[in-house]
């Protein structure tokens, strides 16, 4: 099993068991109470961040080798923004994350170095794989099979001259 960040994956890194990720972003819902009411009226709901926590690990041939693998795994690891993150046993699913901890947790044992890091996925959703539709006729249907809505993005290549092109999303045009 791999893991791949920031479209990197790095081949002496290894995988361990014990990934904590929540099935769903934990949600905050907004409450307004009226005095007199019993209970409360839902305002809004907001989707918080989510945490994933991968424990890690490799082998290193003395305290020099260790100390360069860490390194490696820090330029590789911080970034300045959210960037593709994907797990070997969750195929077709990226999550856009940060690094949030340090990499000075990693407990040594002999040559084996483990630690966890901790991956903030500050958009909460996990994304497909972009689907390219060939239209057969003059429209066609795209359907979501995600848990979360999202707008389509599309990209027209006109093949001959034409004056007029309408996407609609079912409610608007």
């Amino acid at each position: 099993m791999n893991l791949i960040f920031n479209n990197i994956s790095k081949p002496w890194l290894r995988i361990l068991r014990g990934r904590q990720k929540a099935p769903f972003a934990r949600m905050r819902r907004n409450l307004l109470y009226v005095d007199g009411m019993p209970g409360a009226h839902l305002v809004s709901t907001d989707v918080e961040p989510l945490l994933i926590l991968q424990p890690v690990g490799f082998l290193a041939k003395n305290n020099e080798h260790a100390l360069q693998l860490k390194d490696e795994l820090a330029e590789w690891l911080i970034t300045d923004e959210p960037v593709p993150l994907q797990f070997g046993d969750e195929p077709g699913r990226t999550y856009y994350a940060i690094v949030q901890n340090t990499l000075e947790d990693f407990d040594r044992l002999a040559e084996a170095r483990q630690g966890t890091i901790e991956f903030l996925c500050l958009d909460p959703y996990a994304y497909g794989e972009e689907l390219t539709v060939d239209f057969p006729s003059d429209s066609v249907i795209v359907e979501n099979s995600g848990t979360a809505d999202t707008d389509p993005r599309c990209e027209l290549t006109a093949k001959e001259q034409t004056t007029f092109a309408m996407v609609s999303n079912g409610e608007e045009y």
